[in-house]
């Protein structure tokens, strides 16, 4: 059996590595960095598994994902260059919100958890409720992506609001949180209130990878208060201080995240830890492969896989455009061990073939270096400023995840979706969250 592609693709991933973290002068908050570590860990989770899939990459997909990733890093660096108002160096800002707003916010949270856990209970019973509360999420979780989920309690479409509305709340929370800890030495763990309580909604929701929105905004708030205090001056020191502490937070997320993957697919499955590892990790590039072999049936609609949102949008005037199911097809691979996941490239590559689909990296490269720019070099203190750090999260959040699923076409390149992180993420921020901005001076005083 050859291993020859997938040795050189770790090779390539590995010197990719090394080419943006110096090109971007030492600089870890980098949306092609995440995204190359992440392909990286999965062809490495390849390689380990290469007796479960018993075949080497092809020199296409190779091809597809090395050149996509330095298309993005190009994009990047261009969007980089933006030039922005550098930040004052001689003070800094603390964001001061009352017990009392922080305290209603997370009564609200619950109350809308408790509405969604009754209609999900009164789901189970419908569909026996055998397996226990992790099997009956797991079975909701598939339901939602099949369509076939219906809401049982009336006034549904307030709770659908209300939880919109606990996730704009929490990045906001979050990033304050990490800006007075690293800004100005205050753990202020009532700040993450919140936060704990949009994380109970997501249980109920039934959405794992929400969680990974999370992690990501806990990660970007601290690596970014981080540059924007010190500079680029100490970013070597800095860095050293960015790994340990990303790497522990990565660790116990990845605990948290697997084991409550284990708990809700139940025992029907009956994988081990290794191949379930495998099955989210490694199994992505063995899909691509056979996305090459035996492609999607085809479609003369333009973008049909990718801009399903558009024509979802575009179907509420009147239109009739077809939809794309969310749910794409199994593969088999190893002893009977099935999967559906086939990288962020797969559904381009149907829609637009191998060129487009690299080159298409480059706008979204691109639009994270702006942002990261705009969001390094200028204090946060308006409304906006908050939304375009929830874009950026969600730009680094497609970036960890196209190793495994193309979140791009879901969120930018859906109307709706990118109406509700812009327009009713600004006014759920600017009416529902009271806060206050304090300059502190770099000696500690108040400005």
């Amino acid at each position: 059996m050859s291993i020859i592609m997938i040795y050189i693709l770790v090779i390539l991933l590995i010197a990719q590595l090394f080419i943006i973290y110096y090109a971007e002068g030492r600089n870890y908050l980098s949306i092609s960095f995440f995204a190359t570590a992440f392909f990286l860990i999965s062809a490495v989770f390849y390689f380990i598994g290469m007796g479960l899939f018993q075949s080497d990459l092809l020199v296409k997909t190779v091809f597809l994902i090395y050149g996509s990733l330095v298309i993005l890093t190009l994009g990047e660096l261009i969007g980089q260059k933006t030039r922005f108002k550098v930040l004052s160096c001689n003070t800094e800002k603390l964001y001061i919100v009352k017990h009392r707003d922080i305290s209603m916010i997370t009564v609200i949270m619950m109350m809308i958890f408790i509405y969604r856990f009754l209609d999900l209970y009164l789901y189970s019973l419908e569909i026996g409720n055998t397996g226990g509360i992790f099997h009956t999420i797991s079975v909701t979780r598939l339901d939602y992506a099949m369509g076939v989920y219906k809401t049982r309690l009336p006034f549904y479409f307030l709770f659908t609001v209300g939880t919109l509305m606990s996730e704009m709340i929490a990045y906001f929370f979050i990033y304050i949180f990490m800006n007075n800890l690293v800004i100005g030495k205050r753990k202020e763990l009532k700040l993450l209130l919140p936060v704990g309580g949009y994380a109970v909604i997501l249980i109920a929701l039934t959405e794992r990878t929400s969680y990974i929105k999370l992690f990501t905004a806990f990660v970007i708030a601290y690596m970014l208060t981080i540059y924007k205090k010190q500079g680029a001056v100490r970013r070597r020191r800095l860095n050293k201080k960015i790994k340990r502490t990303v790497a522990g937070f990565g660790i116990m997320f990845g605990v948290f995240f697997f084991g409550y993957g284990i708990f809700t697919r139940g025992d029907k499955d009956g994988l081990s830890l290794f191949e379930l590892l495998i099955a989210y990790i490694g199994a992505p590039l063995y899909g691509l492969n056979k996305m090459f072999e035996n492609p999607l049936p085809s479609y003369s609609l333009f973008g049909y896989y990718t801009m399903s949102g558009v024509y979802r949008v575009l179907n509420i005037f009147g239109f009739d455009f077809r939809i794309s199911h969310t749910h794409l097809p199994m593969f088999e691979y190893g002893h009977l061990l099935t999967s559906n996941i086939y990288t962020s490239l797969a559904l381009p590559l149907m829609d637009y073939g191998v060129t487009i689909t690299i080159l298409s990296r480059f706008f979204w490269g691109f639009l994270g270096g702006v942002i990261q720019k705009r969001m390094i070099t200028s204090a946060l203190i308006n409304v906006w400023d908050f939304v375009l750090f929830i874009l950026m999260v969600l730009l680094f959040y497609c970036g960890l995840m196209a190793f495994c699923a193309d979140r791009y076409k879901e969120i930018f390149l859906s109307p709706t979706t990118l109406i509700k992180y812009t327009i009713f993420a600004w006014l759920t921020i600017k009416f529902t969250v009271r806060y206050k901005v304090i300059e502190i001076r770099r000696g500690g005083e108040e400005a």
